[in-house]
């Protein structure tokens, strides 16, 4: 149904399967980058549903959002704190899952999920 609306729209069909080529390319590009890992955060109700994607260059956190992974946000970490195992189960990391605590450099912290292989790379 949204092929036909975008068709009457005017929008050609070469131009949106060229986006999504693009866009799916750069997102396999940047999952495939040896730096990168997965975290879950922990909200008032738990843990999210979606699972986020970052690496670190120095002591700067960069976080990669949106489906082709393009939009970044940027955060100074004064100190990552390893909190243990996680207690229940996360669909979206592999494995047994280590609760961390990220102190920013604004005095704000956010508790997150790695798995215990993306450990060493989310700890740096």
């Amino acid at each position: 149904m949204i092929w036909a609306l975008l068709a009457v729209l005017g929008v050609p069909l070469w131009l949106l399967a060229v986006l999504l080529v693009a866009v799916f390319r750069n997102r396999r590009k940047v999952l495939a980058r040896t730096d990168i890992f997965r975290f879950v955060t922990k909200t008032d109700n738990g843990w999210s549903r979606s699972a986020g994607v970052a690496r670190w260059v120095s002591d700067v956190l960069i976080v990669h959002k949106g489906p082709a992974l393009v939009n970044t946000d940027a955060a100074q970490v004064v100190s990552v704190d390893v909190r243990g195992q996680v207690d229940t189960p996360i669909k979206k990391l592999d494995g047994d899952a280590i609760e961390l605590t990220w102190e920013f450099a604004d005095s704000e912290s956010k508790r997150v999920a790695v798995s215990r292989s993306d450990l060493p790379t989310a700890t740096r």
